[in-house]
């Protein structure tokens, strides 16, 4: 009975190009319905993608969500609305039984949580602004120029303000996630099995480990890229290595 791992890059399903029709108002990346939506969206693109594999369709299909989970040893909330969201969504996909489970460790070593993986970052002030925008009707008076004078100083423009101007750009960092979800991927290419491997991301910092996962063993691999799929840089040398390369969304 053959069973189809998938991987999946979840925050990049935040940015995929997914169908619009029933897409909730999100109000911030924490909120339940649109955690509930893109669960739902990515179950109905895996559904389509099933039908394009090289192979016949698996029986069961192994979802693995990998992203940042842990704010040092803390589980996210958006991690525990993520576990919501995957128990309650159906136990098939057609005819394939269907398990989604969130990566909080290596195959290789799943006592082993991996944690830390979602960290502040102050961001840089360091922007490379060299003039004002090109064909400015104002050259001299540019907002360009302006911004880049506001983020030199660092300072607030009110003479009396105290305020550093760089903490207003801090963000969250995932870190962990391309790595983990490389060694996964290694793990199942050379795990014996000749069932495929379905790997969903837009990131092509994984398609070094995909060329090693190919050569290791012809274990079928099938890139399920979410954006168009002519926008991918790589589908032709993948493709001459045996890599289906598809968009997720494409019915």
């Amino acid at each position: 009975m053959a069973e189809c791992q998938v991987l999946v890059d979840y925050h990049n399903l935040h940015r995929a190009r997914m169908p619009s029709f029933s897409r909730p108002a999100r109000r911030s990346s924490m909120d339940g319905d649109t955690v509930n939506f893109i669960i739902e969206q990515l179950l109905s693109g895996l559904g389509g993608a099933l039908r394009r594999l090289p192979v016949p369709p698996p029986d069961r299909l192994v979802v693995r969500l990998y992203g940042g989970w842990f704010q040092e040893a803390r589980l996210t909330d958006d991690a525990q609305m993520v576990q919501r969201a995957i128990r309650s969504a159906p136990s098939r996909i057609g005819r394939c039984r269907f398990r989604c489970e969130l990566a909080y460790s290596l195959l290789t070593k799943p006592d082993v949580l991996i944690t830390h993986t979602l960290r502040q970052k102050q961001r840089t002030m360091d922007l490379r602004i060299h003039g004002s925008l090109p064909g400015c009707a104002l050259p001299e008076q540019c907002h360009v120029l302006a911004l880049k004078r506001l983020l030199d100083s660092r300072r607030c423009p009110e003479t009396y303000c105290p305020a550093d101007m760089s903490m207003a750009l801090k963000g969250h960092e995932q870190k962990c996630v391309d790595v983990h979800m490389a060694c996964d991927l290694l793990t199942l290419a050379q795990d014996g099995e000749d069932a495929p491997i379905l790997l969903v991301t837009d990131d092509t910092d994984l398609v070094p480990a995909m060329i090693y996962a190919i050569s290791v063993r012809e274990r079928p691999i099938t890139w399920a890229f979410m954006r168009p799929i002519s926008q991918n840089p790589y589908r032709t040398m993948l493709e001459d290595l045996d890599v289906q390369v598809l968009s997720l969304f494409d019915s």
